[in-house]
């Protein structure tokens, strides 16, 4: 290790852990393509700071699957950044167990979405929920390329 401040990446969510815990991690995931959008969006990035700023990048695009899932062709639309704030939720299940933890996803003109971060090597998750919070869809998040 070339210095003691360098941030270890986790390889399940891509979650960077801060070397002190009361300093706030860094993410970058991503969802992958998502045949039934999610809004508009086809594919949703995630970087940013939990409990702080962040970047959701909406990507529209619609595209074909090869045989391994992956798209090999598809639009080219234009990918757009939305400014938001990954807030902790505050109740009694978002410590969740072994020490799962829940961040509203805030932002104008987005579809009601909690990000579930998770311990040890189990990956992160998208929950996109209705206007009671109740939850709709689960979409498990991988790290950014």
């Amino acid at each position: 290790m070339a210095s003691m401040s360098l941030l270890v990446l986790s390889s399940a969510a891509c979650l960077a852990e801060p070397p002190n815990p009361s300093e706030k991690a860094m993410i970058q995931l991503t969802t992958v393509y998502l045949e039934t959008p999610i809004g508009r969006a086809h594919r949703l990035g995630f970087t940013g700071e939990l409990g702080g700023a962040g970047i959701v990048s909406i990507d529209p695009n619609t595209g074909s699957l090869n045989a391994f899932g992956d798209v090999k062709t598809g639009t080219e639309l234009v990918i757009v950044p939305a400014r938001v704030s990954f807030l902790p939720v505050h109740r009694g299940e978002t410590s969740g167990k072994d020490g799962d933890r829940l961040y509203d996803v805030v932002g104008k003109q987005l579809p009601r979405m909690r990000l579930l971060i998770r311990s040890g090597n189990r990956p992160a998750r998208l929950l996109v929920l209705d206007d009671a919070g109740k939850t709709l869809r689960v979409v498990t998040l991988e790290p950014a390329p």
